[in-house]
């Protein structure tokens, strides 16, 4: 019995929805942080900022859907960062914005992320 137990923590620790999220934002965000130290617009750059607009593009999607069971003034909150990515991301990519206020908004996700429920 304690081998099922086991297997079952294990299972829902490796298919945890949050910590899942969490590690994808870590990625995106890590990539923009490398980006904002090196200072140049180069490839790195542009595909962090890019990476980071998909990510958040996923947030809107899922959080537009109407079976998402999430609090409503949290879907409009997360709604509202992806809009605001959006256009920070464009202003990014034509010279306009610093990504540093990306990778704050980011690290701000990820710190609600790993907060037990």
């Amino acid at each position: 019995m304690h081998q099922v137990s086991a297997y079952l923590e294990t299972k829902q620790q490796i298919l945890d929805p949050r910590q899942t999220e969490s590690q994808i934002f870590r990625r995106v965000t890590e990539q923009l942080r490398q980006a904002a130290e090196n200072e140049r617009r180069d490839e790195l750059f542009h595909r962090a900022v890019l990476d980071n607009r998909r990510l958040w593009s996923v947030v809107a999607s899922d959080v537009s859907d109407p079976s998402n069971l999430m609090p409503d003034e949290l879907k409009s909150n997360l709604l509202s960062l992806a809009i605001w990515v959006e256009r920070e991301a464009s202003a990014a990519h034509s010279g306009e914005a610093d990504i540093r206020a990306m990778v704050e908004i980011n690290e701000a996700i990820i710190a609600g992320l790993n907060e037990r429920p």
